[in-house]
């Protein structure tokens, strides 16, 4: 993000694109790349690349209530993995 205000709808990379330029453990990677594709997004969005809640709703054009139930049962899911 330019100046980190905020966040173009379009503007979002791939959470694949995002997972290859940042540095994670190779079981970490993996477990994510199994997540069904929406909430690996939020996952990635919030945990990796460090959006809010409301940006990362505004990026992918869903309420944030959705994000927040996303990036809940995605880390449940990522920890199941990681277990």
């Amino acid at each position: 993000l330019p100046d980190g205000d905020h966040v173009d709808a379009g503007a979002a990379p791939p959470p694949e694109d995002v997972l290859a330029t940042v540095r994670l453990g190779e079981d970490v990677q993996a477990a994510l790349l199994e997540l069904p594709y929406d909430f690996r997004e939020a996952v990635v969005m919030c945990d990796v690349v460090g959006l809010t809640y409301d940006e990362i709703a505004e990026a992918v054009g869903v309420p944030v209530g959705t994000v927040r139930s996303r990036i809940h049962r995605g880390r449940k899911m990522l920890r199941e993995k990681l277990s």
